[in-house]
């Protein structure tokens, strides 16, 4: 337990790295723990945090690891495999998950011999272990949401896909979709840097979709029951079956032929209505594909199509 005086010392070393203004008004603080308390009155947030490297940090260890860090990016070092890591948290989670025996992760489940290093990866395997019914096919499956995923797909009485009419992408859900298109008129999404494999996600959700599909199978390999290719996680697999092994059902009403996805058809129909549905940004050239367009961008155009990349990659870097 901290005293007082451990607070007191805590917080003359946070004010020599750090200036003590609230991010929502603007107010200044004397110290860490008047700013905690000026959250609270002033704005209901028993949060309270400083800023550093464009982020929130609210606990008081955590702050002290983000001063560790700027005094040594290496402090922090996995002593196994050498990967860096910019906190404690993210550095024993990697450790449990990447270099410890089963026997060593703390949660475990009752059901099978697998161990995990979060008690939330826990959670989501035992939902692997109740199985739940179609009500109209009768099929079986893991867990609600792959029901829910199911029942979408295979019984919802129409098409449900929504289709990106710039980059060809779908959707079965209209908030991801509205997301979508909300990042092609540049309105900014917040990104999340994963701490265990440093990649960086858009958005809080698919933030937790990489967590949950990426770092919870450990070292399983997921086979498909089909052509037994196999998967480093179950995402991977599903994503695999949808497009390998699922039948086609958007079906052309001209000519019968069927497609497994709706892009496809759209692209396709045009082959009967003559409808031109893409145009080169760049000389005016129509095309009714979105790869074959993307391909003469880079071929045609290799300047801007490289400076158009670079414009990417800079402003993923800062976000």
């Amino acid at each position: 337990m901290k005293t007082q005086q451990d607070r007191n010392e805590e917080d003359q070393l946070f004010n020599k790295h750090f200036r003590m203004i609230c991010d929502l008004c603007g107010t200044s603080a004397a110290t860490f723990t008047i700013l905690r308390s000026h959250f609270w009155k002033e704005h209901k947030r028993r949060d309270g945090y400083v800023v550093c490297c464009n982020k929130k940090l609210s606990k008081r260890y955590t702050i002290l690891d983000h001063i560790d860090f700027h005094a040594n990016p290496d402090v922090f070092r996995c002593e196994v495999c050498g990967k860096k890591y910019k906190n404690k948290d993210t550095l024993n989670a990697h450790t449990l998950c990447r270099h410890s025996s089963e026997d060593q992760r703390p949660f475990k489940c009752d059901l099978c011999p697998q161990s995990f290093a979060q008690k939330s990866a826990l959670a989501l395997h035992m939902e692997r272990h109740v199985k739940v019914k179609c009500p109209q096919c009768k099929k079986m499956f893991a867990c609600n949401s792959t029901l829910s995923i199911h029942m979408t797909n295979q019984h919802s009485g129409k098409d449900r896909t929504m289709v990106c009419d710039t980059c060809g992408q779908e959707f079965l859900s209209k908030q991801c979709f509205d997301r979508h298109m909300n990042e092609h008129m540049g309105i900014e999404v917040q990104r999340f840097q994963c701490g265990i494999c440093q990649r960086w996600l858009k958005g809080e959700r698919n933030f937790r979709n990489h967590m949950n599909w990426v770092h919870t199978d450990g070292d399983r390999e997921f086979q498909c029951d089909i052509c037994l290719q196999k998967y480093p996680h179950s995402r991977a697999l599903q994503c695999h079956k949808l497009q390998t092994h699922a039948e086609p059902k958007h079906e052309c009403e001209f000519c019968g032929k069927k497609f497994k996805k709706a892009i496809a058809l759209k692209e396709h129909r045009t082959t009967h209505t003559g409808e031109v549905l893409y145009a080169c940004e760049h000389c005016g050239i129509p095309n009714n594909c979105k790869a074959n367009l993307y391909q003469h961008i880079k071929r045609q155009h290799p300047t801007e199509w490289a400076q158009k990349k670079l414009k990417a990659t800079q402003k993923s870097g800062s976000s």
